[in-house]
C-alpha cells in the first residue's frame, strides 16, 4: 500500500512539475483579459504595473485626458522608438513588438487603459532569454517620462 501511495504521489509531483516548467517555457500570449495583463514569469526579464513583487513591479501612470487622446499620445511616443511595431490595437489596449538593435530579440510591450480609473497599465517582457539587463524597466521609465504632463 505504501509503495502505491508513494508512486502515486511521485507521479502527481512529476505531472505538476511538468506543468510548471511548461508555463515558464511556453510563450505568453500578449493580451488583456478582464482588465488584466498577462503575469510576468519568474524570470527577471519582465516588468508590469500589475505585478505584485518588487522584481517585476513598475508603477502605472494616471491620465486626465480622454481615452482616445491617451491612446494617441502613447502611440505617438511609441512610433518615435526605433524598431517598434504596433501588433494589436483596440479602444483600451495597445500591443507593440520592439526588436533589439544588435541581436534582433523581440520584446512585447503592452498598454492597457483603464478609463474608469484613468490609469494606464504597462507590461514589457522579453520573449526569450532569462535576463534582460534591465532593458524593459529602463524602456518603460523613458516612456513614462515622455507621458508626463498629459
Amino acid at each position: 500500500m505504501k509503495v502505491q501511495e508513494t508512486a502515486a504521489g511521485f507521479k502527481n509531483f512529476i505531472k505538476n512539475f511538468i506543468r510548471f516548467i511548461a508555463s515558464e517555457i511556453l510563450p505568453v500570449t500578449p493580451d488583456v483579459r478582464d482588465g488584466i495583463l498577462p503575469p510576468c514569469r519568474i524570470w527577471p526579464n519582465c516588468v508590469s504595473s500589475m505585478a505584485s513583487g518588487r522584481l517585476h513591479y513598475i508603477e502605472p501612470t494616471y491620465y486626465n485626458i480622454s481615452l482616445s487622446e491617451a491612446v494617441k499620445k502613447v502611440k505617438d511616443v511609441l512610433t518615435s522608438i526605433d524598431r517598434a511595431e504596433i501588433i494589436a490595437e483596440r479602444d483600451d489596449y495597445l500591443h507593440f513588438e520592439i526588436r533589439s538593435f544588435v541581436a534582433g530579440f523581440i520584446d512585447n510591450l503592452e498598454f492597457y487603459f483603464d478609463d474608469t480609473k484613468k490609469v494606464l497599465h504597462y507590461r514589457s517582457a522579453a520573449r526569450s532569454g532569462f535576463y534582460d539587463f534591465g532593458v524593459n524597466r529602463r524602456r518603460l521609465k523613458r516612456i513614462k517620462a515622455d507621458l508626463i504632463g498629459w
